[in-house]
């Protein structure tokens, strides 16, 4: 087995560098680095947004199609409607 060797920040691994690394590594455990963290995508929520529109819409004109489809033609109390229907024809003819 390859023997391992010891990683330190410095070429001279001595005391006072170590003890210098720890120090830093103490002063900078707090360190603010949100001004350089990249910022986060506003592609999903804009996606998100748009999709929830959609389907809101969809929604809306789903139910008014439903509520109004078959009410576009209605008779009066006592009206009458005379229909003639072709001989052989289907129900598709008579729809």
């Amino acid at each position: 087995m390859p023997s391992r060797r010891k990683i330190t920040y410095s070429s001279r691994s001595n005391h006072a560098a170590r003890n210098a690394h720890a120090q830093g590594a103490r002063q900078f455990k707090t360190y603010d680095t949100s001004h350089i963290r990249p910022k986060k995508s506003k592609g999903p929520l804009a996606f998100g947004i748009v999709l929830g529109i959609i389907v809101l819409v969809a929604l809306i004109w789903g139910g008014s199609t439903l509520l109004n489809g078959c009410s576009t033609a209605t008779l009066k109390e006592g009206q009458t409607v005379e229909l003639t229907i072709a001989e052989g024809s289907g129900a598709k003819a008579l729809g």
